[in-house]
């Protein structure tokens, strides 16, 4: 567009007028005929005198000769013009851009030809329309253009230019620049082991020729709490060049997301650096691997029975019954701790120490875990022998079998293990009469025959006693001699273990003393290694599945050039986009393309 000159005297009739009015009074005091403006307190002159319009004629004429004079400077340019042979373009016709529509729910596509016709509403004071043309044929086509992405491969930058389709929003911006960084990630799914629902260790081990390479790249780890990707504490470990582990401490059970139609809980690995196109291509990945580490202490069991009755576990209880006896069982349930193959199990028990256990029937216990179909027995290590007859304090341990299964006992269905007399028992008679009990009231040494107690009321020669009950110097002796004056008790073989005042000493004649148990608790060691049950790649805008290795998990944009890419709905009833030229308008810029079939 051609600036317009400016102007020598931008005076207006009206302002003229102004000032030979003030004129008059500087000059012509002596004149008479004006009037007061009540509003701006200045003199103009009476309407309809000689005054008014002689004025007003004077001043409408200095304006035209103003205005003429204003038009010497383009007269002049105009001059300087043809001195240089320039001259006038001729007359051309009006151009306008136009916008077609379809009718409200159409989808069929309408060609409008060339030399359509279009009337324009008549221009001010005229009245026939303006008639326009269309200069080629058209296609209004019922396909919406939707979505338009800006792609810089040599800056690996993106942007979305959706705002540029909607007038109300849209904003300037580069055509081919992208204003943010293309995402290069890889999702890796292991459901088995990252839904372990317990404080866990996680180890991936990655294959990779260039291990060392793929391990020194700048990588965020993240895993999606159900909003949003929520950064993980790693370390790395490139033992060699073939191996790169990766360990994850405390990982937390990921949210169930679905990414590329493929349901589970991801874990993101995201590059954060730009991969230029042109550039050497990355490591490629030969193989993953998942382990994981768990190690609970003092679990207490979800279940517990005696036979079909239920167990409170929060207190002191007979896990055998008052009055157990041959192929009684204990049945113990736990979701978190039996339902893992391989686990590493360990049951810790502490007896009632003020009630003895009678064991001196060889009472022999064994272990079993259900398989799904079937009881297995387990191999157990006890602390001691004691512990495995449950007649001292001490831990039991033994590996689950890699076949575990839910199984039903008494109504409830669970991941069990049971514990059953099978030979032996805990003495006979019953339970409910009344313990013979006193403690020590001398120090016992090594090697000592006679003990002293508090009362050595209820025991008689031919008695057996036991000494410190469910500890590791627990003793059973016969009494030989019992003294009432001095309440000693002279032992027909010596004690081998030194005992402190206070210690208990108990009656067990024959008399049924099952186990006691103050409490019972689970501990256990999880190691498992599997393979990844899902991972995708996303790179160039795209997710792919990676089902064959080796696979490179970030890879540049395809394109050697900046890019813009134009998206197209169709609507719901059409799947065929049209198969001629499409004509698309920008304010400054306007595309021609087409898309054959």
């Amino acid at each position: 567009m051609v600036k317009s000159a400016p102007k020598i005297d931008q005076r207006t009739a009206t302002e003229i007028t102004e000032q030979l009015q003030e004129l008059l009074l500087e000059y012509a005091p002596t004149w008479q005929e004006f009037e007061v403006d009540p509003v701006t307190g200045k003199r103009l002159p009476k309407k309809g005198s000689i005054s008014a319009a002689l004025i007003g004629t004077f001043a409408r004429f200095a304006e035209i000769i103003i205005e003429r004079l204003n038009q010497v400077p383009d007269k002049n340019f105009l001059a300087f013009l043809d001195l240089l042979g320039a001259s006038r373009l001729p007359p051309q016709a009006a151009r306008t851009p136009l916008t077609f529509s379809l009718a409200a729910g159409s989808t069929v596509d309408v060609v409008v030809p060339v030399g359509t016709q279009v009337a324009a509403p008549p221009a001010e004071g005229e009245k026939d329309p303006v008639i326009f043309e269309t200069e080629a044929e058209l296609v209004v086509t019922a396909a919406q253009l939707t979505s338009v992405f800006v792609q810089e491969p040599q800056q690996d930058t993106w942007s979305d230019r959706t705002g540029w389709l909607t007038t109300g929003t849209a904003t300037a911006g580069f055509v081919f620049h992208g204003d943010a960084g293309v995402e290069h990630s890889l999702y890796l799914a292991c459901d088995d082991l990252f839904t372990l629902p317990v404080a866990k260790t996680v180890t991936l081990t990655i294959q990779s020729e260039e291990a060392q390479r793929l391990a020194g790249l700048p990588l965020t780890w993240s895993y999606w709490d159900g909003k949003d990707w929520q950064p993980l504490s790693v370390s790395n470990i490139a033992e060699n060049n073939q191996n790169w582990q990766v360990s994850i401490p405390n990982f937390p059970v990921p949210i169930k997301q679905i990414i590329n139609g493929v349901e589970a809980s991801w874990l993101k690995v995201a590059l954060n650096q730009s991969l230029i196109f042109g550039s050497p291509p990355l490591p490629k990945i030969q193989g993953i691997t998942t382990r994981v580490s768990v190690t609970q202490s003092n679990l207490l069991p979800d279940l517990g029975f005696t036979n079909s009755s239920p167990l409170d576990l929060t207190k002191d209880f007979f896990p055998f019954g008052e009055n157990p006896r041959l192929s009684d069982t204990l049945y113990l349930a736990s979701q978190e701790v039996l339902a893992k193959a391989g686990a590493r199990v360990t049951v810790n028990i502490a007896l009632n120490e003020t009630v003895p256990v009678n064991s001196e029937n060889e009472v022999e216990l064994a272990f079993d875990t259900w398989d799904g179909k079937a009881w297995q027995p387990l191999l157990v290590t006890p602390s001691s022998l004691a512990t495995a007859k449950f007649s001292q304090s001490g831990s039991i341990t033994f590996t689950l079998p890699n076949q575990i299964g839910l199984g039903e006992v008494n109504g409830k269905n669970n991941y069990w293990i049971r514990v059953r007399i099978v030979r032996g028992n805990y003495g006979t008679g019953t339970s409910s009469q009344p313990p013979t009990f006193t403690t020590l009231r001398q120090e016992i040494r090594e090697n000592t025959e006679q003990i002293i107690v508090n009362s050595s009321r209820g025991f008689m020669p031919g008695d057996r006693i036991q000494i410190a009950t469910g500890t590791n110097t627990q003793e059973v002796r016969t009494i030989g001699v019992v003294n009432t004056s001095n309440n000693s008790l002279t032992l027909t073989e010596a004690l081998q273990s030194p005992h402190p005042v206070g210690t208990g000493v108990w009656l067990i004649s024959n008399t049924l003393s099952p186990p006691l148990l103050k409490s019972l608790t689970l501990s256990y060691t999880y190691n498992a290694t599997q393979s990844l049950s899902a991972c995708q790649t996303y790179n160039n805008f795209t997710y792919i599945q990676q089902k064959e290795q080796p696979f490179i998990p970030f890879e540049s944009l395809t394109e050697s050039h900046p890019s813009l890419y134009l998206g197209f709905t169709l609507p719901q009833n059409r799947s065929n986009f049209p198969n001629r030229p499409l004509s698309l308008f920008g304010e400054h810029l306007t595309f021609a393309i087409s898309r054959n079939a």
